[in-house]
């Protein structure tokens, strides 16, 4: 997401010729060491773990961060491009925390489930989740440049110098076209936090059933009686079963960090007094 909006951090980093040849650095930096960590503690704790519970926080989290980065589009203009940066990292910092409470609380609920499908459909998910901002910022600086190119148009016929109307819409523009992306974030996040409650609901029953006759001896919740119930495996025994697949993601991540930085730095051929 941050990677995807790097053209915005760009023209808020413009002030700072350090910063803005190394502000995608620093944020995959920030993102994968503090998103390391999370993993780490959270799969050491799994007897205790309220998978549910990881999956709402990171929500309410995620959603807060992206509200607070859209108003930043709008209300913080005006900051010094290391203030800024020192923000964003913070940001970057508490979204890589959620990103791993969700990816150990979602993996985990979809196995509780006993269907290899849930997984898959988890993956399609994410895809489909991570490309909703994007595609939202590509029609905005569409609408954009449709606008600019008959505004300008209309100035260049009648006035070759450019009005402060025509500056202000420019601005406007490059405003909305990074406050949507993070717009989207946000509805992509409560709208997998509402869509969650039936989830878990069929999740307790599908435990309860599992689990009658340790219930009928429980006081307690099926939640816990589900965690009593609960295998812990280590982080060696994980990787010992699962060394292939980890490799492959792992490789994927590699691509997927790399990517983004290149992907920015591609130009048009086509001058935009040419286009």
């Amino acid at each position: 997401m941050f990677l995807a909006s790097a053209p915005y951090f760009q023209g808020r980093f413009a002030g700072s010729p350090w910063i803005l040849q190394n502000f995608q650095s620093a944020i995959l930096t920030v993102s994968t060491l503090s998103n390391l960590t999370s993993m780490y503690i959270l799969t050491n704790i799994q007897q205790t773990a309220s998978y549910p519970f990881r999956m709402k926080l990171a929500f309410v989290i995620e959603t807060i961060v992206f509200i607070v980065l859209g108003l930043s589009t709008m209300f913080f203009v005006d900051a010094s491009p290391v203030s800024y940066l020192v923000f964003t990292l913070l940001m970057v910092t508490v979204t890589a925390l959620a990103t791993g409470l969700i990816q150990n609380g979602a993996f985990s609920f979809c196995a509780s489930f006993g269907c290899a499908e849930y997984t898959q459909g988890l993956m399609a998910g994410q895809g489909i989740a991570g490309v909703l901002p994007s595609i939202a910022q590509v029609l905005v600086s569409l609408a954009a440049a449709d606008d600019g190119g008959d505004s300008n148009s209309n100035s260049n016929s009648s006035n070759p110098i450019p009005s402060d109307g025509g500056m202000r819409s420019s601005t406007h523009a490059q405003l909305t076209s990074a406050f949507l992306p993070f717009l989207a974030a946000v509805v992509v996040c409560i709208g997998a936090l509402v869509s969650l409650a039936p989830l878990i609901r069929r999740h307790d029953r599908i435990i309860e059933n599992r689990m009658v006759d340790r219930m009928a001896d429980s006081v307690h919740s099926i939640e816990e009686a589900e965690r009593v119930s609960r295998k812990v495996i280590s982080i060696k025994g994980l990787l010992v079963k699962l060394f292939w697949p980890a490799a492959s993601i792992f490789m994927c991540f590699t691509v997927a960090m790399f990517f983004p930085v290149f992907t920015s730095k591609i130009l048009s051929v086509i001058s935009a007094d040419g286009s």
